[in-house]
């Protein structure tokens, strides 16, 4: 199993290699600090002149924030407050990362090659909806019976509506981030791009 999945990510490497335009250096004279506190407080200040970089950086570094904190705790909220395993546990990442693709190919359609940031704050919103729907739907929850199979688990209450809130949070991050990420990216000076 392990010859043909590296045989497969080889292929795919190589695929996607050619279409990537060769490129050089942007930033040919710079010099690595490896103080990594000096570098990201040099580069934050950087960032903080040019305000709307600022804001997107901002903003994207919100879906990061949000993303970290719901990831870290679902597994304590599974095993412990809904009853789940391991596998209940993966179903919900399952469900968080197809949405997040999802979510994000929307985002890219909706801006059809355009720099338009007006599902940032749709995305916003709509994450701090399904972040209170989630909060109040596993509230108060009671440390239920671990579930043996996956189809016992999600037949245990409110184990649905979590993983709705999930994927809605996950989408709605994603109008959030691929808007913000892209402006980025497009904002920032050539020789400062890839640190930014």
């Amino acid at each position: 199993v392990f010859g043909p999945m590296m045989m497969i990510l080889a292929l795919g490497c190589w695929t996607v290699s050619r279409y990537i335009p060769a490129t050089g250096s942007a930033a040919p004279n710079l010099v690595i600090d490896k103080n990594i506190l000096r570098s990201t407080w040099r580069l934050v200040g950087e960032l903080r002149t040019n305000q709307r970089i600022w804001r997107a950086a901002l903003m994207a570094s919100w879906f990061w924030l949000v993303g970290a904190i719901v990831l870290s705790i679902l597994p304590p909220l599974v095993k412990n407050s809904l009853g789940g395993t391991e596998i209940a546990v993966t179903a919900y990442l399952a469900v968080f990362a197809v949405a997040v693709a999802v979510g994000s190919a929307i985002a890219a359609w909706m801006s059809q090659g355009r720099m338009v940031l007006l599902p940032a704050p749709v995305g916003t919103a709509l994450m701090a909806a399904f972040g209170l729907d989630l909060a109040w739907s596993v509230w108060g929850l009671h440390s239920a019976a671990q579930a043996q199979t996956l189809g016992a688990f999600f037949a245990v209450q409110n184990t649905i509506r979590v993983a709705v809130d999930l994927a809605g949070l996950a989408i709605a991050g994603a109008f959030l981030v691929v808007p913000t990420f892209a402006a980025v990216q497009a904002w920032a000076p050539e020789d400062h791009r890839a640190r930014v």
